[in-house]
């Protein structure tokens, strides 16, 4: 086998083969004896950094790490494109285009008023980040749930494999830009987040609510909906303002480490509108329907929410927004 180095987040080097078999494994120098088999190309997460210079790959068991052999990359997840997915990145944002979002945002601001203007343009951009850049946001999130109080889930592993499976069933289907994947933690309260780049998260204590699979698809399904509808890149954009979304229509890459700087935030604890929030549940009811399940399982699980942590407006969690009576009955509405 042929291996290659790679350097982990928090700095260890690892080496990565693959065998005829068509089977990745991974190494640690300091224990050479130690090979770990980690599946096929398929079953592991790869994209490249915003520069388009390192790929990025999630290793179960290891974490995320980088690597700039971008063609032994390239090769070894051939089924993802990676190579043309960096032509069309660099494509999306071409300076035809760039001078015509800028123009386009003068325009805006001369016409509109800067509360209708920037939540617009926060919009157009989300929709046109290159995929690299969302992958880059989604690695750089789940490294900082440490420091924001999140832990190792104690969730067992066959459940997890279980919950793996269930949201594997949810997302089959659906036409995302990048594989969509499912994380578990251990925190203060019951939530489940999604974060830019197709990653959805989920904490033990909001898993100890759930008292069928229903209700885990129902919270699942709404998690998409924000990812589906960019909510978090526009939540963020729409709150830096101005000054943000225009650097990243023109690329600069101090904007994308502010979005990143900003995210974790957005997404724990506050921060998508009302009417995100409404959009994220017309797509769950819409997506539960589709897998013959009742919309009532997203109403019984806010229910669960209201006795757990309070009633009304003054709910904190629940993909960073309150779940009010206005929403149970859009469930039950849904259900008919």
């Amino acid at each position: 086998m042929k291996w290659i180095s790679v350097q982990s987040t928090e700095g260890r080097s690892y080496a990565l083969a693959l065998d005829h078999h068509g089977m990745l494994h991974a190494r640690d120098p300091q224990q050479p004896e130690q090979v770990v088999a980690l599946g096929p190309p398929s079953q592991i997460s790869a994209s490249f950094d915003a520069n388009g210079k390192r790929a990025v790959l999630s290793l179960p068991g290891v974490g995320t790490v980088f690597t700039d052999q971008l063609d032994v990359i390239d090769a070894w997840f051939e089924h993802l494109d990676l190579s043309g997915q960096r032509s069309r990145d660099a494509k999306r944002m071409s300076p035809g285009k760039l001078v015509g979002v800028i123009l386009g945002s003068i325009l805006l601001t001369i016409t509109l008023t800067i509360w209708i203007g920037v939540p617009w343009l926060a919009k157009v951009v989300a929709r046109n980040v290159p995929s690299s850049w969302e992958k880059s946001l989604s690695e750089g999130t789940l490294g900082s749930l440490e420091g924001n109080g999140f832990s190792a889930s104690k969730i067992p592993e066959a459940r997890q494999v279980h919950y793996r499976e269930q949201f594997a069933r949810l997302t089959k289907d659906l036409d995302y830009d990048l594989p969509l994947r499912l994380e578990f933690r251990s925190w203060e309260a019951p939530n489940a987040f999604a974060v830019p780049g197709g990653l959805v998260v989920i904490t033990d204590e909001m898993l100890a609510l759930m008292e069928n699979d229903e209700e885990f698809l129902a919270v699942m399904a709404h998690e998409v909906g924000h990812l589906e509808n960019r909510h978090g890149l526009r939540s963020v954009l729409a709150q830096g303002g101005a000054w943000l979304v225009v650097s990243l229509v023109v690329g600069d890459t101090s904007g994308l480490a502010s979005v990143a700087t900003a995210l974790p935030s957005v997404l724990i604890d506050s921060a998508y509108s009302r009417g995100f929030e409404s959009e994220a549940d017309e797509y769950a009811f819409a997506q539960l329907k589709r897998l013959q399940v009742s919309p009532k399982a997203f109403a019984s699980l806010m229910r669960k929410m209201q006795e757990k942590t309070g009633s009304g407006d003054g709910l904190k969690y629940f993909s960073s927004h309150p779940p009010t009576d206005d929403r149970i009955e859009a469930a039950e509405r849904a259900a008919r």
